[in-house]
Formats: structure tokens, sequence, C-alpha cells
């Protein structure tokens, strides 16, 4: 199937209720390999909610502390318990 392009995005109401998404909001609309990403606006750390030192990385925003954390991980460490 071929798309043109998409003009207006509808989201269905119950999924914005679910998310707790204002219909009115600002989302973030990104590509990611071979999926979109549609995000609600937050700016803070993906990862720990903090709202200072933020770098952008694609549609996420992640504080200073979190990319050392990251960056210092080995493969098949656990760095934060709960779900994004």
């Amino acid at each position: 199937m071929r798309i043109k392009g998409i003009d207006n995005l509808k989201i269905p109401d119950e999924y914005l209720r679910i998310l707790h998404w204002d219909k009115n909001g600002e989302f973030y609309i990104g590509i990611i390999n071979d999926s979109i990403i549609i995000k609600k606006r937050d700016d803070c750390c993906l990862f720990c909610r903090s709202v200072v030192n933020l770098v952008r990385y694609d549609v996420f925003n992640v504080c200073r502390h979190c990319v050392e954390k990251l960056y210092e991980s080995n493969v098949g460490d656990v760095l934060y318990k709960e779900g994004i």
C-alpha cells in the first residue's frame, strides 16, 4: 500500500483517555528504525524524569546523569528496575 501523506492524524479518544493525553496537547512524531513513534511532549528525562541537564536524542530527552550511566554500563546490566 502506498501512502501519499498524512494531513491530519486522528488518535482515538479512548487511547487519549488511557494515556491521559489532551486532544490539544503537543506531540512529537519520529521514526526509529522501521517504527513511527508518537510521543507526548514531555520535557523530562525518559528514564529518571529529571528536568535538568537534558540532552535530546531523536524524540527523547535524557539527562546527563543517565547518559553517563548508560555509557558506563555493560551489556545485560539492569539500570532501572521499573519500566519506562
